[in-house]
């Protein structure tokens, strides 16, 4: 996702779920977690879900997008928000 693309996001969204159980890739938590809050993410209705640095996963992202959510992955809230000029 493109800064602009983010920008927008948190500028419409109250709340973000975000995704980072382990941030080891040989861990099996490390897919399914991403996967599994995906899929709470549909369940809850929200607008986007993102998953943190370090955590990509393609077919998490696919469901979420097949869903109408709009996915930010391998990206930090904390670092994004104020390098974008976003902080409150």
């Amino acid at each position: 996702m493109q800064d602009q693309e983010i920008i927008e996001l948190l500028q419409q969204v109250k709340t973000i779920a975000l995704v980072g159980a382990s941030d080891n890739p040989s861990r099996p938590s490390y897919g399914v977690m991403a996967y599994l809050l995906a899929q709470e993410a549909i369940a809850i209705g929200a607008r986007a879900l993102w998953l943190q640095i370090g955590v990509i996963n393609e077919q998490a992202a696919e469901l979420a997008q097949q869903a109408g959510l709009r996915v930010v992955m391998d990206r930090c809230p904390k670092i994004d928000i104020p390098r974008l000029g976003l902080e409150r």
